[in-house]
């Protein structure tokens, strides 16, 4: 949900979305990330594979999520929030502790 939500920040702030555009499916963000050139093709279909194969079934507590797959999790999360405050030159418009 971190990556989703630092993802529609971006989509947001640039005018690519709006409120309404991203109620949509958890996946859908990855490919407009993609689309508006924030990262590639091949890294948007990867998030996509990892929420498929992984997350999903997380959340709806289909399994449970390792001490492993969680801290990899936060270490993705962590990477992308900090891309995208770099990409975009945004980190004044954070709240976080980055």
């Amino acid at each position: 949900m971190a990556v989703e939500r630092s993802i529609q920040f971006y989509l947001l702030h640039r005018g690519h979305a709006s409120g309404e555009d991203l109620r949509y499916e958890h996946t859908a963000v990855y490919q407009q990330g993609a689309e508006v050139n924030l990262f590639s093709e091949e890294f948007a279909d990867r998030l996509t594979q990892l929420w498929k194969q992984n997350r999903a079934e997380v959340y709806y507590r289909e399994t449970v999520a390792s001490a492993e797959q969680a801290d990899a999790m936060l270490s993705l999360a962590d990477a992308v929030h900090r891309y995208i405050l770099d990409y975009a030159s945004l980190q004044h418009e954070c709240v976080c502790s980055q």
